[in-house]
């Protein structure tokens, strides 16, 4: 509860920060929807598509999303690329977001980057890099995964989706929006 507390206070400011609404547009929702909706299928591009929108993606709200759906793949695979967005991207709630996500991953050789994410400018960027230090710390010097499984394609797990009320009792096709938080 605590991160989500975290990231929503660091992408508030980011909106306030660049003056832009915190209405989505619906282009916006079916990114974030297909983010959090990823099948288990296509495991590889899908990763490297989340990849791909975390460095490229104009909106920070899609790179904070991104960056969060590939802390909970746990693919150690995704460690360059968050590592990369913590100490580059110019948004604090995308910054604070790759810190967890590392964090998530569970490996080892993102210590060196959460340590000096730890003297960000943002506190929620410090808040989250401390937090992701803990974890990896309490993890043990295996670098292995903080939590494990793995999805079928291979290496890591995919992003969990809760659905209130459960989707087997969801009436799909007449479904037009996806919130997703």
């Amino acid at each position: 509860m605590r991160l989500s507390t975290t990231l929503m206070r660091a992408e508030r400011t980011e909106t306030q920060r660049r003056g832009t609404s915190s209405l989505r547009s619906p282009l916006l929702c079916v990114l974030l929807a297909v983010i959090s909706l990823l099948s288990v299928d296509a495991v590889a591009q899908e990763r490297s598509t989340l990849v791909r929108m975390l460095a490229e993606a104009r909106d920070f709200r899609v790179r904070a999303r991104a960056a969060l759906a590939l802390g909970s793949t746990g693919d150690s695979s995704a460690v360059s690329p968050l590592t990369t967005a913590l100490r580059d991207d110019d948004s604090a709630a995308v910054r604070a977001a790759a810190a967890s996500a590392l964090g998530s991953i569970g490996r080892t050789e993102a210590l060196p980057a959460l340590r000096a994410a730890s003297g960000d400018s943002s506190s929620d960027v410090r808040e989250a890099a401390d937090a992701a230090i803990r974890t990896l710390s309490a993890s043990g010097p295996s670098g292995g995964a903080a939590r494990s499984g793995s999805a079928s394609g291979g290496g890591g797990r995919m992003p969990s989706v809760e659905v209130l009320p459960p989707s087997r009792d969801v009436d799909w096709s007449t479904t037009r929006y996806a919130v997703v938080m």
